[in-house]
């Protein structure tokens, strides 16, 4: 499958007026029924080590606790009220949705220690060729020698040869600011595909396919089907 459109945490709006909640089955639906390539979605552990949806370090901003989800048990995470009447999902959900849709996963790591239970979840579903893991990934390299990894990228140096060596990457993930058409023929030419974030003004979507970049992470999936639609990709699709 081509990967050039990614919706980050799904496809999501104002739950008062009635959108999606970021990082819930009703957003990846949302994201896939628009035509994404691939959701982001960002994976942390509940204190009995169940991979759950999550973005933030606390629950407050969307669920109303101020605690982290890793401090509660998946149980209790199931039983917080309903936002719009969605919930937090498990992991599982959320793959077997996008599995059965054709739709690939970037799986967003805030933490080590979410990686290799993340893999193994994703490996036991036989989901793990349409999972890219992006994040905090050294922990999950030394999980699997194979596990498909967006080296996620936040400063102007460009990662050294012994990382590239080390975290083996298949996608260089920087903020769509650092990326430049040099940068973009640096890594393509390590053989790596290049794919940025958060991008959600479509001259911005434009201009960084114009750079090099072969996929795009943005909270406007809509906008960015259409621009990519109006764009050659920068190399051969991604299979």
């Amino acid at each position: 499958m081509s990967v050039r459109t990614i919706a980050h945490r799904g496809a999501w709006g104002d739950p008062a007026a009635g959108g999606p909640v970021e990082n819930t089955v009703e957003a990846v639906q949302a994201a896939i029924a628009a035509g994404a390539d691939m959701v982001e979605i960002d994976v942390r552990l509940t204190a009995d080590g169940a991979p759950m949806l999550l973005h933030d370090d606390t629950l407050e901003r969307i669920w109303g606790r101020e605690e982290p989800i890793e401090e509660l048990t998946r149980a209790q995470v199931r039983k917080l009220p309903s936002v719009a009447g969605q919930r937090i999902p498990d992991l599982a959900e959320v793959v077997e949705l996008a599995d059965g849709a054709g739709a690939q996963l970037m799986v967003d790591l805030p933490r080590e220690a979410a990686g290799p239970v993340a893999h193994e979840a994703i490996r036991k579903l036989g989901a793990l060729d349409g999972a890219l893991f992006a994040g905090q990934t050294k922990a999950l390299r030394a999980h699997s020698a194979s596990a498909r990894i967006a080296l996620s990228w936040y400063q102007l140096e460009e990662p050294t040869e012994e990382l590239l060596a080390e975290r083996a990457p298949e996608f260089f993930n920087p903020h769509y600011r650092l990326l430049h058409a040099d940068l973009a023929d640096r890594m393509h030419a390590r053989g790596l595909r290049v794919s940025v974030w958060t991008v959600d003004h479509p001259r911005d979507m434009a201009a960084a396919y114009a750079q090099g970049a072969d996929a795009i992470t943005s909270n406007r999936i809509a906008d960015l089907v259409q621009v990519a639609a109006a764009v050659p990709a920068a190399t051969e699709p991604i299979t």
